[in-house]
């Protein structure tokens, strides 16, 4: 290192220190003055951000790109002074900008109708409507994943949802898309793809969808399903799902220890009393004292 480069190392030193911590105590002019020779990739982001008397002084063309992306994040009006288009940004460098200020879009040099898939993909998962609204969805072949991202970013907005296909999901995003918004979007969702264990996932969290359930996905999965669902709704006549299978050679000892906890008259005489082990009965006992006696 010369001379010359640590005398600059230390008059940069000098400069941020003093538009950092003691701008303050400048007048105006002298501020000007070292707004042009300080070397900005040594300020803070916040400092400039904060700073508004300064943003007039700086020349903005002198400091790095990605800074004044963040800057701006930090503080829109600082657009007024910088000519983000000149930049030609790609949108992955401005998302997160455009996720905080999302007015700043028109600020920047896109053209919305020419966007491809992954860019309207990154600009339709800032989950902002103001941006979402002014793209055309249906123009793109957005995979189940894709579709879902979007879906949940945009926190589940109708005038989003509506714009896909959903037929394509799969069950764990029919799954949470319908724990989030209820029946609402029934009439564009498939829901012959739920799987019992997905509709126990909804039900515990939505009962009030009960109706919409299709009992045939649990007199065709695991009878430990059915046991949960009975459990869950045992006011509801669902007995039918365990005792029209040989449910006595199905039910595991948790099953059994579920639905007896659960239903003590109805099952503790039919349970297979072999399967259960002290956890087991020491858990049923907990909740029924009384079937102590049962115990072999």
């Amino acid at each position: 290192m010369n001379k010359n480069e640590k005398t600059n190392i230390i008059i940069q030193a000098f400069l941020s220190k003093i538009i950092s911590d003691e701008w303050t105590e400048l007048k105006r002019e002298e501020l000007r003055h070292m707004c042009q020779y300080v070397d900005y990739n040594k300020i803070p982001d916040r400092i400039i951000a904060n700073n508004e008397d300064m943003h007039d002084m700086i020349p903005w063309d002198n400091m790095d790109r990605m800074k004044i992306v963040r800057v701006v994040a930090r503080n829109a009006k600082i657009a007024d002074y910088v000519d983000l288009a000149k930049y030609n940004y790609s949108i992955r460098e401005v998302k997160n900008m455009l996720r905080i200020q999302p007015f700043l879009l028109d600020k920047i040099n896109v053209d919305l109708n020419k966007v491809g898939h992954e860019d309207a993909f990154s600009l339709l998962t800032i989950g902002v409507e103001e941006i979402s609204n002014r793209i055309d969805i249906k123009k793109y072949d957005f995979t189940a994943k894709e579709t879902y991202e979007i879906i949940e970013f945009n926190s589940f907005i109708s005038n989003v949802v509506r714009e896909f296909d959903l037929k394509k999901l799969k069950d764990y995003h029919i799954c949470d898309i319908i724990i989030n918004t209820g029946d609402e979007f029934f009439d564009i969702l498939n829901l012959n793809n739920l799987t019992a264990r997905k509709w126990l996932e909804i039900l515990q969290v939505r009962p009030e969808l009960f109706s919409y359930c299709d009992l045939k996905k649990f007199q065709q999965s695991d009878i430990y399903n059915s046991v949960e669902l009975i459990c869950l709704f045992p006011d509801e006549e669902l007995d039918f799902l365990i005792q029209d299978r040989n449910y006595r050679e199905e039910l595991s000892a948790l099953g059994w220890e579920k639905i007896i906890i659960c239903k003590p008259n109805e099952y503790i005489d039919l349970c297979s009393y072999w399967k259960l082990n002290e956890t087991n009965w020491k858990n049923i006992t907990r909740y029924h004292p009384q079937l102590i006696t049962y115990k072999t």
